[in-house]
């Protein structure tokens, strides 16, 4: 037992390690690996780096631009490609009924390929595996409307920043009223919805929905931070430090052809 609680921990170590390395730089930007590989795993993420769009090149190369998946099994690869899928077949079963429920549908487990390591002293070999599941693209279900009349520009701003996302869209949230209720924002994790009166539970449905939702305002494509434009576009006039920039900032959109 001891073994096998320092193989996890060296799991765990790996994957804070790799998801830092992978993911860690301002510009990179992390996806469902489904947006590149159709049979992908629902859970499995991937990390590409970001970069401006020109005119000559104004789509992401998704192949070029890939850094890897966010599973073990991987970490060494020097040239990753989206279509290198993790062998799962075998895999260490990291989430399954226990977690999603009784029931749960296999397509929302998680399994992540086994990692050898020599024997040790005594003679036992090791396995691990770990795999990072991304919070950052679900749709956050703790979130609730605050309603109040606050005047025509407050509605109309809310309007291009609505406070909840549309959860009863979800195959299977439908019957709770996500509009009008509160309970969910007493949820702590997924499970905590057993103990919400009518509404459905939600651990099964964890590829789609999080409590843990959350971003940073960073510059995926030119690194650091982004910049808060509501101040400039509020003013009548623009100040003069802005007077001279343009919307894009690509220089070669002057010169180059068109490349629709």
């Amino acid at each position: 037992m001891a073994i096998a609680r320092r193989n996890a921990r060296l799991g765990l170590i790996l994957a804070i390690g790799q998801l830092q390395k992978s993911a860690g730089p301002d510009q990179r930007i992390t996806a469902p690996a489904r947006i590149a590989e159709d049979s992908a795993p629902a859970w499995l993420g991937g990390v590409w780096s970001g970069k401006l769009a020109t005119a000559s090149e104004p789509s992401a190369d998704k192949d070029a631009d890939f850094r890897g998946y966010l599973v073990s099994g991987g970490e060494n690869r020097p040239s990753p490609q989206p279509s290198d899928l993790p062998d799962l077949s075998s895999g260490t079963l990291l989430v399954g009924e226990g977690s999603l429920g009784e029931g749960a549908k296999p397509d929302g487990f998680v399994r992540a390929p086994k990692v050898n390591l020599s024997a040790s002293a005594k003679g036992v070999d090791g396995r691990f595996g770990w795999g990072v599941l991304d919070e950052g693209t679900k749709a956050k279900v703790d979130l609730v409307r605050k309603p109040g009349n606050f005047g025509a520009a407050t509605r109309q701003a809310a309007m291009g920043s609505p406070a909840r996302f549309g959860l009863e869209s979800i195959d299977g949230l439908a019957a709770y009223d996500w509009f009008e209720g509160s309970d969910q924002a007493r949820l702590i994790t997924l499970p905590t919805s057993r103990l919400m009166a009518g509404m459905p539970s939600l651990p099964p449905l964890q590829q789609d929905i999080t409590t843990v939702h959350r971003g940073l305002i960073t510059d995926s494509a030119r690194g650091g931070l982004r910049e808060d434009l509501s101040l400039l576009f509020a003013g009548t006039a623009l100040p003069s430090a802005y007077s001279s920039k343009r919307l894009y900032d690509d220089p070669t959109v002057l010169t180059e052809a068109s490349n629709p």
